[in-house]
């Protein structure tokens, strides 16, 4: 019960924040994990994001502050053990700009967005390259999942967009 509540407290946190913050809890396991049997012990996988990394460092902070009331509130032990994280990496703003008016020139529906998962992109960035990811929508905006479809047209788009874009900015030798 103890780790429904923080699966339910890491969302509601996000939401409490709203963009660009997300939380998600990615993986759950109980011991024993059997099903007739109530489990002593589970091990939550939670990840919070946020693209400021002071703000990324205060929901941290939040989380494992919620965490431990839960804990407290129902008598049980919590331990909580950062894995892994990334800094937020910020990418090109005017990569970012010559994107966003390439795609105002040709009529596209686009918008400004935050990743949050790590790409190669942030090594680039990190490394004084200017850099810009270019996305295309997938059904549902659901990545990085089984059910995860971009139609062959939007695709297609994609690369055209992202084709036009690195032309024009070739031939200003734009960095």
């Amino acid at each position: 019960m103890a780790a429904a509540e923080v699966i339910l407290a890491t969302v509601a946190l996000a939401r409490e924040l709203d963009a660009p913050a997300v939380a998600t809890a990615g993986n759950v396991r109980t011991y024993p994990g059997l099903f007739n049997v109530v489990p002593g012990e589970c091990e939550l996988w939670l990840e919070v994001r946020h693209p400021g990394a002071a703000a990324l460092d205060a929901m941290a902070l939040e989380l494992a502050r919620r965490c431990r009331a839960i804990a407290a509130q129902r008598g049980i032990e919590v331990e909580i053990e950062r894995v892994s994280g990334e800094e937020p990496t910020p990418l090109s703003p005017a990569l970012a700009s010559e994107a966003t008016k390439l795609a105002a020139e040709l009529g596209l529906s686009h918008r400004r967005m935050t990743s949050g998962a790590g790409h190669d992109a942030m090594e680039f960035a990190r490394a004084g390259v200017p850099t810009l990811m270019v996305f295309v929508p997938s059904r549902g905006g659901i990545s990085h999942s089984p059910e995860e479809f971009t139609a062959p047209d939007a695709l297609f788009l994609g690369y055209r967009f992202t084709r036009e874009l690195a032309r024009r900015l070739a031939e200003r030798g734009a960095s």
